[in-house]
């Protein structure tokens, strides 16, 4: 099983969200962190949530998960303390697949990162994860209204249409570069348009899901 360490949301979870069971062809179960919500993980990147996401990871654990995952990218600042308190494969973040991404696909070129808000991302997130050192082109979806209400502002009422288009128009600011290989979603809710970003930006696309069905078929 993939155990998922989850944010403490109300907002849809749509079919391609690491939030929606549907998304993966292999049991998932779920360890919900009372009181982290979206705000406090990426606004706030507020330490005070490691000890209750460590006791979240072991619980997995413990209940038989055999890799474990979180459902927010900005906890990357989390990867090493959390790994080093568990036995299985544990993925903080997409953001675990930039290194890979630089050298498969970016050499002379820089790393595309689409993120929830770009404004908060910082360089102790990319850290974390080892890709301090890697250049890196960011866009990120905080002037988009539809996006910031529903899974920042963590509201349930979604336009799933006005989503599309505002994910579909960051993607696009990518189109046409020159200077980026690939592009990583930083954002766990943003792989339910993976096919959107893919034709706007025109580049190979990497999320969650994709680090995880690798992590998973290798166990």
């Amino acid at each position: 099983m993939l155990g998922v360490i989850m944010l403490d949301t109300v907002f849809p979870r749509f079919p391609g969200d690491i939030g929606n069971p549907s998304t993966f062809e292999f049991p998932v179960i779920y360890q919900v962190v009372s009181g982290a919500i979206p705000r406090r993980v990426v606004y706030d990147a507020d330490r005070d949530l490691l000890k209750p996401f460590i006791q979240a990871a072991k619980q997995l654990e413990k209940q038989g998960a055999k890799a474990i995952s979180t459902s927010c990218g900005f906890l990357s600042l989390f990867q090493s303390q959390i790994a080093a308190e568990i036995q299985v494969p544990f993925i903080s973040s997409s953001l675990l697949q930039v290194p890979l991404v630089y050298s498969m696909f970016c050499s002379g070129r820089k790393v595309g990162i689409m993120t929830a808000n770009a404004r908060h991302l910082t360089a102790e997130h990319f850290q974390e994860v080892g890709a301090g050192n890697i250049p890196m082109v960011i866009q990120g979806m905080e002037d988009q209204a539809e996006f910031t209400k529903v899974f920042l502002n963590n509201s349930r009422d979604a336009d799933f249409n006005r989503l599309k288009t505002e994910v579909a128009s960051v993607a696009a600011r990518f189109a046409g570069s020159k200077e980026v290989g690939a592009l990583v979603l930083e954002c766990t809710n943003l792989p339910p348009f993976d096919r959107q970003i893919r034709k706007a930006a025109g580049l190979p696309v990497f999320h969650l899901n994709s680090l995880i069905n690798m992590v998973y078929r290798s166990l």
